[in-house]
């Protein structure tokens, strides 16, 4: 009888999954974003909430599909970003591939949709750097190569777990060893946690496994384009800060003052929309020095909600 070596068994493991986060996108596609028994409501309209400003996103130091260094930073600015942390060994049906699946329903939107496709950005991290390599990242990439013309979507790993544990500390994103390492689900246990990132650079929202639901990070996406756009419209009244994009790894966001009679552009920074006075005076962090965006302001949380400023479900939100 033919032995079958560990690396098949991890081959197979990983085939297995990939159909089941083919077969999660694709019954959710079929649904046409229909109610479903786990998210019995009607997504709310875009536009017509706000989700306030949670904390800025993180940065660290991460390989690419391609073992290129790349930092976190340079994926979370500039477009809408939906990040979720995973480990591609994990089995557990509502955990790692259920948010793979999720991400794969908001990149085949964005494959029909072309300003969607401008706009957002993915972006999958492994928490398992021994395990998930650059190598077995790309093998997990070919998940996004069928659609060429949707948003980015990104795989990304770290060096060592000195690299990744500053990350899931900012984060909060708890992963521990399971007391079992054959467990059939996987072995480790975590939280599941994916994030809503604005061009900025800023959190705007956070999903767990109950509230992760395509229709409404696709609504809370095009809410945020809403605003980019009112934003970008705001700019151009007399007197305001104009502002053009420099390119960042996903393509378009980083903002920068027109200078002389560049042209203008319907995208915004958060000194975008502000006097030159008022620009002037916000005050500016380390990260500006990037170069990716302009003069940040520190995110106020507000100290009471209601439905007209807040998304009707962040009281989800773990």
């Amino acid at each position: 009888m033919k032995r079958v070596n560990n690396r098949q068994i991890t081959s197979m493991k990983t085939l297995a999954t990939f159909l089941g986060i083919a077969a999660i996108s694709a019954a959710a596609h079929a649904a046409d974003y229909a109610r479903t028994a786990d998210h019995d409501y009607d997504a709310p309209a875009p536009g017509t909430y706000t989700l306030p400003v949670i904390k800025p996103a993180a940065d660290g130091t991460l390989l690419d599909s391609t073992g290129k260094p790349v930092r976190l930073a340079e994926l979370t600015r500039g477009r809408i970003t939906v990040m979720s942390f995973i480990y591609t060994r994990c089995a557990a049906a509502k955990a790692c591939p259920y948010a793979t699946g999720v991400l794969m329903q908001l990149h085949r939107a964005s494959a029909e949709d072309t300003s969607l496709a401008k706009r957002l950005c993915l972006v999958s991290m492994s928490f398992d750097p021994a395990n998930d390599t650059p190598e077995r990242m790309a093998a997990y990439s070919t998940l996004a190569a069928e659609r060429p013309t949707a948003a980015p979507w990104h795989f990304v790993t770290t060096r060592s777990q000195a690299q990744l544990q500053p990350i899931l500390s900012a984060y909060d994103q708890a992963v521990d060893k399971k007391n079992n390492p054959l467990d059939p689900s996987g072995p480790l246990n975590h939280t599941l946690r994916v994030f809503l990132i604005d061009p900025a650079g800023n959190i705007r929202n956070i999903y767990s496994s109950g509230t992760l639901d395509a229709r409404l990070v696709l609504a809370d996406v095009r809410t945020l384009m809403l605003e980019s756009a009112q934003a970008g419209a705001n700019s151009l009244r007399p007197g305001s800060r104009r502002c053009i994009p420099e390119l960042s790894v996903c393509g378009s966001a980083a903002f920068r003052p027109l200078q002389g009679n560049e042209p203008t552009r319907l995208e915004f920074s958060e000194s975008c929309g502000k006097s030159d006075s008022e620009a002037a005076s916000t005050p500016r962090s380390d990260t500006d020095n990037l170069g990716m965006h302009g003069a940040r302001v520190e995110p106020k949380i507000p100290s009471h909600h209601d439905s007209k400023t807040h998304s009707p479900f962040s009281k989800w939100v773990t």
